[in-house]
């Protein structure tokens, strides 16, 4: 994947082949809240539904909070790109920021306790709702690892202007969470466990494929 590209025209053409699979990559994101809402809706108690609703805005707050993991190495990577630097450089650049997002989420799960307590009660919602959202909170946080590394190669992957890729890797892993949603909570009768499953699982598939990405 990491390649000395050849001086090429900046035109509309060209943004959109790049922009275009990223905006189609997004349009997943909103479905799989749709099917989040849907499988937790058809359950008998509405506070499963408000527990993956809460937990759903903690992690939505928590991770994208970390972001920068993705801007920044489509920066860097671009730059190094635009430079003609060597492919070793641009590979260290990744490994030094895929251990950074490995040092954060080892953090996170160290101290998922005090973090899941300190965002329930700024939430405020019932017992109920809690109960249950810092179950679905407990399984989820172990998504960390691989959700923060899957933002550090998405940006690799954009910052390569690897577009079609990136849109690879976000399809494998939206589309993945939906089937294993559906699987979880309608075939297998679990409830926010199962969700929170689905997103665990998912991430990590996507941190397989995105490996076999950089390969390519």
């Amino acid at each position: 994947m990491f390649k000395k590209p050849d001086r090429i025209l900046v035109t509309h053409h060209k943004i959109w082949q790049i922009a275009g699979p990223m905006i189609l990559a997004n349009i997943t994101v909103p479905l799989l809240g749709m099917v989040d809402t849907a499988v937790m809706g058809h359950l008998n108690a509405p506070s499963f539904l408000g527990a993956v609703a809460v937990g759903s805005l903690i992690f939505s707050f928590l991770f994208w909070g970390f972001g920068f993991l993705r801007m920044a190495t489509t920066g860097l990577i671009a730059q190094a790109v635009g430079h003609n630097d060597p492919k070793h450089h641009q590979q260290q650049l990744l490994q030094r920021t895929l251990l950074l997002a490995l040092f954060i989420a080892s953090l996170l799960l160290l101290f998922q306790s005090p973090l899941s307590t300190l965002a329930f009660y700024a939430m405020g919602a019932s017992d109920l709702v809690t109960h249950y959202g810092k179950e679905y909170f407990s399984i989820r946080i172990w998504s960390a690892p691989a959700i923060l590394a899957n933002y550090v190669i998405l940006g690799c992957l954009i910052g390569l202007s690897a577009t079609r890729s990136a849109l690879i890797l976000v399809l494998t892993i939206n589309i993945t969470n939906i089937v294993l949603d559906l699987l979880f909570v309608i075939v297998f009768d679990m409830a926010v466990e199962g969700v929170a499953l689905a997103s665990v699982f998912a991430e990590y598939l996507g941190l397989v494929v995105s490996y076999r990405l950089l390969k390519t």
